[in-house]
């Protein structure tokens, strides 16, 4: 997946184009393990939201997710789960909205200390039994 062009100071790993080979190292280690599900991004890092799959979410049950367009909006993920066959590319992802915030559905600038930075479009579902509100993201792909 990770590469190094012929060029001088100049690399790839899946999407990224990286400007040093210190930065090349750094990336590639962080995207090949996300890819396997573990993700160690800083919170910094832009990443492309094609690149991860459901086992690069389900680590990341029960941690926070800052919502870094809207004010205080700190979302929970409490469930990812598959949808339909099990390669790991179609998923739900259910977040718990960590006061009473409403957001409208859209596509919002998410950040999370493993995962790195990326936007994703979620939907509420209304309220939690606790009264606190609840989203969802949904990732329909097609296999690779």
């Amino acid at each position: 997946m990770c590469r190094r062009s012929r060029g001088p100071k100049v690399a790839a790993c899946g999407p990224f184009l990286l400007a040093s080979s210190q930065e090349w190292e750094m990336r590639c280690r962080t995207h090949e393990s996300a890819l396997r599900g573990t993700p160690q991004c800083s919170d910094t890092q832009r990443v492309d939201l094609s690149e991860l799959t459901l086992a690069s979410f389900q680590p990341c049950i029960g941690t926070q997710f800052v919502v870094t367009d809207v004010d205080d909006l700190v979302l929970t993920l409490e469930e990812a789960t598959p949808i339909g066959g099990n390669d790991g590319l179609s998923f739900s992802l259910v977040f718990v909205a960590s006061e009473n915030a409403t957001a409208p559905q859209r596509i919002y600038a998410f950040r999370h200390e493993a995962l790195g930075t990326f936007s994703m479009f979620i939907v509420p579902l209304g309220p939690a039994p606790d009264r606190k509100m609840r989203y969802q993201a949904v990732f329909s792909r097609a296999s690779r």
